[in-house]
């Protein structure tokens, strides 16, 4: 199952998807796998344009992205 929820109101645009797959071991969340883009570069991409992303996993419990946008960005 993958929810998709998008929500937008006077201060930001938030999207958030989650599934209830088999996530990932926190490892691979925080440095990568050899050939793949990390998360931790994604965050700090976000933040270098303003947004804000969250990622939570935990294996065998699925994955939530949850992306912020400041409304002025959106």
């Amino acid at each position: 199952m993958i929810e998709v929820e998008l929500t937008y109101d006077r201060s930001s645009l938030r999207l958030v998807i989650r599934d209830n797959g088999i996530g990932m071991a926190r490892e691979v969340g925080s440095s990568g796998l050899p050939g793949h883009w990390e998360i931790s570069g994604m965050r700090k991409r976000a933040q270098q344009i303003g947004m804000r992303l969250s990622v939570w996993s935990r294996p065998g419990a699925g994955t939530e992205v949850d992306l912020s946008i400041p409304a002025k960005l959106a």
